[in-house]
């Protein structure tokens, strides 16, 4: 009878370490795949992170390549030489008469703008008279 209780405890023993064996592994399992998953989303976030800072910097490019066409397409506009050619008025250097744009200058004539002489001449030039 000692025998058979000795038996009944052994088997009972056993079982309980395979079920703590079991639960162990479960437990690990679990542990492993929180492990991965973390693993997983921290990469997922760092990849996001350096796509997030390549386009930034590409919109960066792209803004400050804009900014410099903008800035030079406006110090174009604003040269008081374009300004007067754009306008279509100029003012004959040799002669010191009017025109109304390049397209009638005369060939004898050379174009200059209305503020460069100005300028020059530190009083505003008379204009007597209009070639046609």
């Amino acid at each position: 009878m000692v025998l058979l209780l000795r038996e009944e405890n052994e088997m009972k023993a056993e079982a309980r370490a395979d079920v703590d064996r079991r639960r162990l592994d479960e437990e690990a399992t679990r542990e492993e795949g929180y492990h991965a998953e973390k693993k997983e989303t921290e990469e997922r976030r760092s990849q996001d992170n350096l796509e997030r800072e390549e386009r930034a910097l590409g919109d960066r490019e792209d803004a400050r390549a804009r900014t410099q066409e903008l800035a030079i397409s406006l110090d174009t506009l604003t040269k008081s030489a374009w300004i007067d050619i754009l306008e279509g008025v100029g003012v004959c250097v040799s002669h010191r008469h009017d025109h109304d744009g390049p397209a009638r200058l005369p060939q004898s004539c050379k174009l200059e703008s209305r503020r460069s002489v100005t300028r020059r001449n530190d009083e505003a030039p008379s204009y007597p008279e209009v070639h046609s």
